[in-house]
């Protein structure tokens, strides 16, 4: 089983509007998948906003912010949140990646 890191970004402040952190993700992304970048996605919390990646990828984006958690377990997170949104990355969409707002 591969771990994920939990990378809390520093680009963006932890009070953003939902509308301006889907505007960075997006930008951010469009970079990522541009720099062949594979993450698995994104969370927010009272504390900002994190990139979520497998360990090989941690090296790539290390200097986007801080990581905090360094074992997230992310199927677990997304199963069990009660966050009111969260991002992924939809690798099978037939037109490309794309960076998906999920909402409960």
């Amino acid at each position: 089983m591969e771990r994920h890191f939990k990378l809390l970004l520093k680009s963006i402040h932890s009070d953003a509007s939902t509308e301006e952190v889907d505007r960075y993700l997006s930008m951010l992304w469009d970079v990522l998948y541009g720099l062949r970048i594979g993450v698995t996605g994104f969370v927010q919390d009272e504390k900002g906003v994190y990139l979520i990646a497998r360990d090989f990828v941690l090296e790539a984006v290390k200097n986007f912010g801080t990581v905090v958690d360094d074992d997230f377990d992310f199927v677990k997170y997304v199963n069990n949140t009660k966050e009111d949104h969260f991002w992924l990355i939809d690798y099978e969409n037939v037109k490309g990646p794309t960076l998906v707002r999920y909402q409960r």
